[in-house]
């Protein structure tokens, strides 16, 4: 698991803080929000910042055979969920337009029905 307590950790010892996000190539917001747990870094931002601090990627991460390739897989895993979940989302949303296109075709009917009626009355 990731722990950005520990990247937090480092740049608190830091003595000219507002440098280490360009230092490190990546945004002061992207640092903050790595560093508060509010978004997973990428592959490159861990490296980077494992980079700048003198550390391996691993340190990062409560297992001590982490490599980048379990890190990516971990990406990927919850960009595949998000995916089946557009996926589900957008199967849900065509069954409701085919839904509106069949009533729609049947109050079509309904009306040519009619006008074929008062046409022939």
């Amino acid at each position: 698991m990731f722990r950005p307590n520990l990247i937090k950790e480092l740049y608190q010892k830091e003595t000219v803080k507002n440098e280490i996000p360009d230092k490190i190539g990546i945004s002061k917001t992207n640092l903050f929000n790595i560093m508060n747990g509010n978004i997973n870094p990428t592959v490159g931002n861990i490296e980077k910042i494992a980079s700048f601090f003198g550390k391996t990627v691993g340190y990062f991460f409560d297992e001590p055979d982490f490599s980048e390739a379990k890190f990516a897989n971990n990406i990927l895993e919850r960009e595949i969920i998000h995916l089946k979940r557009e996926i589900e989302f957008k199967n849900k949303l065509i069954m409701q337009q085919e839904k509106t296109i069949s009533a729609q075709d049947r109050y079509i009917e309904t009306l040519t029905e009619k006008k074929d009626r008062d046409d022939a009355a």
